[in-house]
């Protein structure tokens, strides 16, 4: 298989700029998103005014292989 017969995958992984945890809850009755481990609150509705910008959202290219 030659380099352009590989297909990459684009996964997203988001990172807390807090802790560098992957890991992440939702908090559905208040709509927000936050980190499992230090409780970081990363994505909330615009009402509440919370903006984290260091959030970051990192691309990884995977070879999907047939």
């Amino acid at each position: 298989m030659t380099e352009k017969e590989v297909k990459y995958k684009k996964i997203y992984i988001k990172v807390c700029p807090e802790c560098r945890n992957t890991i992440f809850k939702k908090d559905y009755s208040r709509n927000e998103v936050y980190c499992s481990a230090c409780g970081l609150v990363l994505i909330a509705p615009p009402v509440s005014g919370i903006i984290t910008p260091g959030f970051k959202i990192i691309t990884i290219k995977i070879p999907i292989l047939k």
